[in-house]
């Protein structure tokens, strides 16, 4: 067994699966999105005994396993984890799929062994970014992809004539960034949660002020001690950081070795002028600095996340950037909840 999910096992292809594998390869609906045409019988021979030979390779990058039900063992289609081939893909991605006979359709076997696939890949084969590419007209697999992944673009496959939509996720990678960060941006990466931050960096450290905007407008220019910072001079502050160190990841990730240095966020916030602005005019803008970030970020590879360079005399990596931008807010409003709401 590969992996198991509640009702399916993932195992190796055997030569007894042919039968079955042929009437999938064989049924026209099936392979209607797949790019593929229906196959012959000796050419899902051939393809299976190919498939199954490749599982005893050093280097095998094209990996296709057998899905089968848990209660009684019958064949209902295969998963695949494929590394670069023919396509256009990024080289630097792995691909998924999956392929289910049409009788077992509409029975949510697609949207339970996408994420167990998924989190095979990430634990099991030691991938950290993984890609799907689906026909934008396959509307089902459309959208059980968009439940566990992130949309990249649409391009047209010259292969198959296609306009096929890109996804990707990349592994949980909060320890790569606690790693590769100095210990004093530690808590900011702490606070936050350990999943992909394609699904959390839009809107995770931002959201929050926006749920509670009535309680922190009411709040006015009040501090809860003299010299402190009012919750629209935070705000600012938040924008301000996330715009220099957004500066910071995109030169280490285009490999500019310049040691950048640090500022004064102090010196900053004072000639902000941000307590003449509306907190709802700030968070608008803050809402607009975030969107770029996150595409910034959508654009990375696993290599660029992991390119590092030195600011204020630390290193520190483009992941953990990515780390901070949400945690660093998160801080914040744990401050305002704390010294603030009391007022």
């Amino acid at each position: 067994m590969i992996f198991e999910t509640e009702r399916l096992i993932v195992r190796e292809l055997i030569p007894n699966d042919l039968k079955h594998f042929h009437t999938m390869h064989s049924n026209v609906n099936v392979m209607k999105f797949t790019g593929d045409t229906v196959k012959s019988y000796q050419e899902d021979e051939e393809d299976i005994a190919r498939l199954i030979s490749n599982y005893r390779k050093v280097d095998n990058d094209f990996w296709v396993w057998a899905v089968v039900l848990k209660k009684n063992n019958q064949f209902i289609g295969t998963c695949a984890l494929i590394g670069n081939d023919e396509r256009q893909f990024d080289p630097t991605k792995y691909e998924i799929g999956y392929r289910l006979d049409e009788p077992y359709w509409n029975n949510g076997f697609a949207s339970e062994i996408t994420p167990a696939l998924i989190n095979f890949a990430f634990e099991k084969f030691g991938k950290t970014e993984l890609m799907a590419e689906v026909d934008e007209l396959n509307k089902a697999s459309v959208k059980v992809i968009e439940k566990n992944m992130i949309y990249l673009k649409t391009q047209f496959n010259p292969k198959f004539k296609s306009n096929d939509r890109i996804y990707i996720i990349r592994k949980k990678m909060k320890d790569q960034a606690l790693n590769s960060a100095p210990a004093y941006y530690h808590h900011y990466i702490q606070l936050v949660d350990d999943k992909p931050f394609e699904k959390t960096l839009l809107t995770n450290g931002i959201s929050i002020y926006e749920e509670h905007f009535e309680q922190l407008e009411s709040l006015g220019n009040n501090v809860y001690e003299t010299g402190k910072w009012t919750v629209k001079e935070i705000v600012q502050h938040c924008m301000d950081t996330e715009r220099i160190f957004i500066n910071r990841a995109l030169r280490f990730a285009r490999l500019d070795d310049t040691e950048l240095p640090g500022y004064d966020h102090d010196a900053y916030v004072p000639i902000s002028r941000a307590n003449d602005k509306t907190l709802s005019d700030l968070l608008e803008e803050y809402r607009v600095v975030r969107h770029a970030s996150y595409l910034f970020f959508k654009g990375l590879n696993s290599e660029e996340l992991e390119r590092t360079g030195i600011a204020n005399g630390k290193r520190i990596s483009v992941l953990a950037i990515g780390f901070i931008l949400q945690g660093h807010p998160l801080h914040h409003f744990n401050i305002i909840r704390e010294r603030y709401f009391t007022l």
